[in-house]
C-alpha cells in the first residue's frame, strides 16, 4: 500500500500554502539536530500540519519563518515543539519516564542548564 502522507496531489490550498512556507524557512537553514538526509515534505490528514521528515522519520515544522524541530517523547507519547515540552514539564504535565528523553533534546539545543536541572530532579526521585 503507497504512504498517502507523501501524496503532493492531496494537498488543498491551506495546506500548499504551508508547504511554501516551509520551502522558504528551507532557505534559512534547517534545525541544530535535525538530520537533512533525506528530507520530503509530509502531510498529516488528521492533524492537518505539513512538515519536513527525513529518513530517521524526524519533522520539523514552520514557526515564525523558520523551521522548528518537533518533538515526540517516546515513553508517554508527549509532543510538540521544545518549549512546548519544556512548559508541560515545568507544569508537571510530563511524567518522569519521559525525562531523561526530554533532557537529552535539552543538551543537543545547547539547554545544558534545563538538562541538568531535569536529571537533578530524575536522580532525586530514583
Amino acid at each position: 500500500m503507497e504512504n498517502k502522507m507523501y501524496d503532493l496531489g492531496r494537498l488543498g490550498a491551506r495546506e500548499i500554502y504551508m508547504a511554501i512556507d516551509l520551502l522558504k524557512a528551507m532557505l534559512k537553514g534547517y534545525p541544530d539536530d535535525f538530520d537533512d538526509d533525506g528530507v520530503q515534505i509530509a502531510f498529516n490528514p488528521y492533524s492537518g500540519n505539513v512538515f519536513l521528515t527525513n529518513e530517521n522519520y524526524d519533522s520539523c515544522m514552520e514557526r515564525d519563518g523558520e523551521l522548528e524541530q518537533w518533538y515526540f517523547l517516546g515513553y508517554h507519547g508527549y509532543e510538540g515543539f521544545l518549549d512546548d515540552l519544556i512548559e508541560q514539564y515545568n507544569d508537571g504535565e510530563i511524567e518522569s519516564e519521559d525525562w531523561e528523553e526530554l533532557a537529552d533534546i535539552c543538551e543537543r539545543n545547547g539547554m545544558d542548564e534545563k538538562a541538568e536541572e531535569i536529571r537533578k530532579r530524575l536522580e532525586a526521585i530514583t
